[in-house]
């Protein structure tokens, strides 16, 4: 939805995230990267990521996981 953040994570899978509508706000290792719709990001495992949609639209998005998201692998902090 918009307003949305998560707070950051070092998984230990990689991601790729392909942004279907929309667009997200993600922040790789501190470096800010805007993803619009029929666009995608890596992340490779072990680099903090932070997903989030501070725009005024939704975003429609899949993300996909290797191996498969645990949430004892995501690694994410508690801010």
């Amino acid at each position: 939805p918009p307003g949305w953040t998560e707070p950051a994570q070092t998984p230990a899978f990689d991601e790729l995230t392909v942004v279907l509508s929309g667009r997200l706000l993600c922040e790789v290792d501190g470096e800010r990267v805007e993803v619009g719709a029929g666009e995608s990001l890596w992340v490779r495992r072990g680099h903090t990521v932070r997903y989030g949609n501070p725009f005024s639209a939704p975003a429609h998005y899949l993300a996909i996981c290797w191996p498969a998201f645990a949430v004892e692998r995501a690694g994410r902090s508690e801010v």
